[in-house]
């Protein structure tokens, strides 16, 4: 409620007992409510607080409005509630109680009674202006009785807040009614009722109330709908059903920047409203409320501040002057903390992965709030903030890049180019405020500081979680209240048995602490941390490690655009050249660090590790802490070294047995054998993994072909080759349990890169910086592991699953593709394996025919079964059929199609897919080579595979024969070429 509120309108004229009451001169406010109108609404408008008052003053005037309000006319009771607007404010509970008594519920509906939509309108300006004074005073009041929590949840008040969020929605009481009257004088004109073809303007809301009404109208409104909204679950439910949501995103859209308090009411309904969880889950999963609606306004009024230091205060409609900016800017800080914390109410949104692109943007201004956020962020990471407001507004950043993508940092995705942080393309766009230059420049600056600041408290955090028991001020002060307590005792007991006090006997408010022999007063208040170090860091290093993340994506990505500029189409480097490679030092600054504490944690698990064999107990909280914090960190770390691959391998090398099997969540014994899920910690090594062990990567000179012999020497380690089998065991049954075409995809891609993975370890390429002698050993021994026989089980399985993409005529071309590009991976690993398993047998040994009726049946060899082993070669076979035609020249690729169950329409669209991309070409010809050279080596150590490779139509065709060899030698790799004449070879056998 505003102190010293009076009406501002006339109309009420008030009887003799009213004026007699009024003229007594117990009450100083009586002569104010008897001024003329005029006069009374410059008191009201003039914001000069009411005149103290003695109590006795106070308890007389009270006594005297009681006496009005209980009075026998409207009249008299009016002017009562104009004179206990004087007094509410300064008046307690039981004050407002008295007065809600006396008023009752009855008259204040009256009241409020023109704010229902089945009140019939006000006709005429005179009586729009007495119906808006009339709904002022009811708010006025009502916003007092709320101060008392039990009548904010009183169905009194519940029952009234669609009206109290429609004034706050409307903008005031003078655009709700002018909105009114002009939707009955449209539906008069249109039916040619009573007041049809009248030549009277319509009301405007200017013409009801002033400016200033309507915005303490709303005011009022908002306080009684957030005290109604923290009563209670009911009241939440009310304010929420009624459109508290809407109503406070409208009053965060157009309320101007000098409007402190009404931005911080509706602030704090949007709070009370998101304190539920179960009602933030139902906002959160409405991303059109929250992309269109919430996200613009809080973004707007998070901004404020940054914009009026930039602007100097343009937004401000009072006088100006330095002090009046300084105080002004103090309260919209205040706004801006508050806005962030509903902003965290919200963000992350949950299930972001699923949410159409369409929904993350589009016309309706979505860069321009992208772009208030990061100025929002900027100026509260630049100034002097608590850790607390800090590791909130890192938060911050971290949700908004999930939601925009890493461009966002560098100013993208609010100039009209869009970055959706997705793999889809799709991204947030539209026009910003904010011109292209100047958001350019804006986000080089916040790039730096981000950087900057994400290397600081990384680096602070992570020294807190190696440190988890570190207890927080709450704790440490109620550990001195303790001691205090036993010290008082044990003096007490000392003094009722005869003995003496301490010679410095403390006050029981004092504390004494003792630092180098002199003591130190403790009673003082301490602003320490307000959580325990343990804690604090598990609740913000997962938006560090994101941000660090996210940091390192978006200069790389930058600086593809740097090297790409001498194209003229290409988009422009956000970065200059200097601060690129200042973020890349601070970058691998913070980098280190992580990599200092896996290195702990990986040391410390391996003594738990041996602690518990030897029968310790489990692992303490500190433990745990860290643990958890684990996989975030190589995520990170596996991020940043994936861009730079020869940074940090020789500390990395050593650790890959403890991070390789990595889970989020310790399964049973039976999940840590082999089951279960892929291993998060090999899915985020792999792209690195990836990159050090392909045998182009010791092309880069001496020292880089140093280290990727040394790669290839700790990948052939033998329990890093088991990890690596087991995680694509891992990954070929994933593959094998997804339902949906999303999934697959996602799991045949990580199938095929472990599989990619395995192979760039064990074969030994013509450009590989070590010997083929080595790589054999490492093949020996991956053949030789346990993991080597579920591992081409699960291989067999998806050949066949996905296979059938092959005999389909539905398949469409991309399905085509997807298949043989997988397909032609897994049987080069596959073929790689059994070629080494039959290899591996004495010559003596070896099978040399098929067995069972007409030789249709494969002997088995070694741990593989008759069964398994007719699988895989027969998908050996069709992957080998299936890659040749979509690789060869026109005529052969005919004379191959015949063979396969595909359409010709679609075998012809799926080779020209990848006739267009040269790099899928050359991926599909480097594992046709590669699983052709190990079928022919497979050939000629299995000899009962001769009779199924000359029955299969690709050597039945007629290729296997020299004329059909020579014709495509300069199309088709050499591997299958080879495999071909070794089948053409055994046609004798």
């Amino acid at each position: 409620m505003r102190p010293g509120f009076l009406v501002q309108q006339a109309g009420v004229q008030t009887g003799d007992a009213a004026q007699q009451s009024v003229q007594q001169p117990s009450s100083g406010t009586a002569a104010a409510a008897a001024q003329p109108p005029a006069h009374a609404a410059a008191a009201a408008t003039s914001g000069a607080p009411p005149p103290q008052r003695t109590p006795e003053q106070l308890s007389a005037g009270l006594a005297e409005c009681l006496e009005l309000l209980k009075g026998p006319s409207d009249e008299r009771r009016f002017v009562g509630l104009l004179l206990v607007t004087k007094l509410l404010p300064a008046g307690d509970d039981a004050t407002i109680r008295s007065v809600h008594a006396a008023v009752g519920p009855t008259f204040l509906a009256r009241l409020l009674l023109p704010l229902s939509s089945r009140a019939p309108p006000p006709t005429g300006g005179e009586a729009a202006q007495k119906a808006a004074a009339s709904c002022a005073l009811g708010l006025a009041v009502l916003s007092s009785f709320v101060r008392v929590s039990d009548l904010a949840g009183s169905p009194e008040v519940l029952e009234k807040l669609p009206l109290l969020l429609n004034v706050v929605r409307c903008g005031g009481i003078g655009p709700l009614l002018a909105a009114r009257t002009a939707t009955a004088g449209a539906a008069a004109d249109t039916t040619g009722g009573a007041g049809a073809g009248s030549a009277e303007p319509p009301l405007t809301a200017g013409a009801i109330c002033d400016a200033a009404s309507d915005a303490a109208a709303v005011q009022d409104a908002l306080e009684c709908a957030v005290a109604a909204a923290r009563s209670g679950e009911e009241g939440r439910a009310v304010a929420a059903d009624s459109g508290g949501l809407a109503a406070a995103a409208a009053v965060l859209q157009r309320c101007p920047a000098d409007h402190t308090q009404q931005l911080s009411l509706a602030l704090q309904l949007l709070a009370a409203l998101l304190a539920d969880e179960q009602r933030q889950a139902e906002v959160q999963g409405d991303p059109a409320t929250v992309l269109r609606q919430l996200l613009p306004a809080l973004a707007r009024v998070f901004a404020l501040p940054a914009q009026q230091l930039q602007h100097g205060g343009g937004e401000r409609s009072g006088a100006s002057g330095p002090q009046a900016d300084q105080q002004l800017q103090e309260r919209l800080l205040a706004v801006q903390l508050e806005a962030l914390h509903v902003l965290l109410l919200l963000l992350p949104l949950p299930h972001l992965a699923h949410l159409p692109a369409e929904q993350l943007g589009g016309a309706g201004g979505g860069a321009a709030w992208l772009a208030q956020l990061r100025q929002g962020l900027a100026l509260l990471l630049r100034g002097r903030v608590s850790a607390v407001q800090r590791h909130s507004a890192l938060q911050l950043a971290a949700a908004v890049v999930d939601l925009a993508g890493p461009d966002w940092l560098l100013g993208g995705g609010d100039s009209g180019s869009a970055s959706s942080g997705r793999s889809s393309g799709g991204g947030i766009s539209g026009g910003g405020s904010v011109g292209q230059k100047a958001s350019a420049t804006d986000g080089q600056a916040f790039f730096q500081l981000l950087v900057e600041i994400t290397k600081v408290e990384t680096s602070v955090l992570l020294h807190d979680a190696l440190a988890p028991d570190v207890p927080d001020r709450r704790q440490l002060e109620a550990q001195l209240q303790r001691e205090q307590a036993a010290a008082q005792a044990a003096a007490d007991a000392a003094a009722a048995s005869g003995g003496s006090r301490p010679r410095e006997q403390m006050q029981p408010a004092e504390r004494m602490q003792q630092v180098d022999d002199v003591q130190i007063p403790t009673d003082m208040r301490w602003e320490g941390p307000t959580e325990a170090a343990g804690a604090r860091a598990a609740r913000v290093l997962p938006a560090c490690f994101g941000l660090l993340e996210a940091c390192i994506e978006a200069l790389a990505a930058d600086t593809q655009r740097a090297e790409a500029m001498l194209d003229g189409s290409a988009p422009i480097a956000a970065l200059s050249d200097a601060v690129a490679q200042r973020a890349l030092f601070s970058l691998q600054e913070a980098v280190e660090v992580v990599l200092q504490f896996i290195e702990q944690t990986c040391e410390e698990m391996q003594e738990e590790q041996e602690a518990a064999e030897a029968g310790a107990t489990a692992a303490g909280a500190a433990a745990l802490v860290r643990r958890a914090l684990l996989l975030a960190a190589l995520r990170a770390l596996a991020r940043f070294c994936a861009e730079v691959p020869e940074a940090l391998g020789g500390r990395l090398r050593p650790l890959l047995p403890a991070l390789l099997p990595l889970r989020a969540e310790l399964g049973s014994a039976a999940e840590m054998e082999g089951g279960g899920p892929p291993a998060e910690g090999a899915s985020f090594l792999l792209p690195l993994l990836l990159q050090v062990s392909e045998p182009g990567y010791g092309e880069g000179g001496e020292q880089q072909a140093r280290e990727h012999q040394l790669w290839l020497q700790a990948l052939g380690e033998p329990a890093v080759l088991s990890l690596l089998a087991r995680y694509a065991q891992q990954c070929a049954a994933a593959c094998a349990q997804v339902s949906t075409s999303a999934a697959d995809s996602a799991a045949d891609d990580a199938l095929l890169y472990a599989c990619q993975l395995l192979l760039n370890v064990t074969s030994g390429g013509q450009h590989a910086s070590d010997s083929s002698s080595a790589a054999a050993d490492r093949r020996r021994q991956l053949a030789a592991a346990a993991e080597a026989g579920p591992l081409l089980s699960g291989l067999a399985e998806v050949a066949a699953h996905r296979g059938q993409a092959l005999t389909s005529p539905h398949s469409s071309p991309d399905q085509v593709v997807h298949a043989v590009r997988l397909l032609t991976t897994v049987a080069a690993l596959a073929s790689s394996l059994v070629a080494q398993l039959a290899a591996d047998l004495p010559p003596g040994q070896r099978p040399q025919q098929a067995a069972g009726p007409a030789g249709q049946q494969l002997p088995p060899l070694g741990p593989l079964s008759s069964q398994l082993l007719a699988s895989l070669c027969s998908q050996l076979l069709t992957a080998l059929h299936a890659a040749a035609a979509l690789l060869a020249p026109e005529p052969l690729s005919r004379r191959l199609s015949a063979g396969l169950a595909l359409d010709a329409a679609t075998l012809a669209a799926a080779r020209a897919a990848v006739a267009e991309d040269e790099a899928l070409q050359l991926e599909l010809a480097q594992s046709l080579d590669s699983a052709g050279a190990n079928a022919a080596e497979l050939l000629s150590c299995y000899q009962p595979l001769a009779p199924l490779a000359r029955r299969h139509p690709l050597v039945a065709a007629g290729l296997g024969a020299a004329e059909a060899a020579a014709a495509a030698a300069s199309q088709l790799p050499d591997g299958l070429m080879q495999f071909l004449a070794a089948a053409g070879a055994d046609e004798s056998v």
